[in-house]
């Protein structure tokens, strides 16, 4: 199932994406009600490349059907995304701590100018998510894809007030 959020800031682009990349503003970071805070596992830099590896929980519940196939408490991931700072695109994949062969979600980020809003960012993440659980696959896709959603809108709010708008 595919997915895309657009995400808009008063800031130009190299400096969106130095706040995406930062540690501290992973810190920041609260849960929401579908997904947990981030922990930042590792953060490398190598010639305008930066890579995270960030962990994450889904604390959603999960509809009856699919429990009977995952347990909650194992619906833990880590999102590499790997930033092309000169590029200003990213690309990120989950990587399931449990159930790797249930669950295949990646995406990609690019950071273009707003043209609506002169040294503003355009910040547009696009995934697909799928799961390989006969029967409520698509439920679960849904749920994980709203908490993603949810998890986006919550992390735009952080990022526009530490960037000033």
């Amino acid at each position: 199932m595919d997915f895309s959020v657009e995400q808009r800031f008063a800031a130009d682009p190299s400096t969106v994406i130095a706040l995406f990349t930062n540690e501290h503003f992973l810190g920041s970071q609260q849960g929401t009600e579908k997904i947990g805070p981030p922990t930042l596992l590792e953060r490398t830099e190598d010639s305008g490349i930066i890579t995270l590896h960030i962990r994450y929980k889904f604390t959603a519940e999960l509809p009856d059907a699919a429990a009977r196939f995952v347990d909650a408490d194992k619906m833990t991931w880590v999102e590499v995304t790997i930033t092309d700072v000169a590029a200003r695109r990213a690309t990120t994949e989950l990587q399931p701590d449990h159930y790797a062969g249930l669950l295949q979600a990646s995406g990609s980020i690019t950071y273009t100018d707003d043209a609506s809003t002169p040294g503003g960012t355009v910040r547009m993440v696009r995934g697909a998510v799928d799961v390989g659980v006969p029967l409520f696959g698509g439920r679960v896709e849904r749920a994980i894809i709203e908490g993603l959603e949810e998890h986006l809108t919550e992390e735009r709010t952080v990022a526009a007030a530490q960037l000033g708008g």
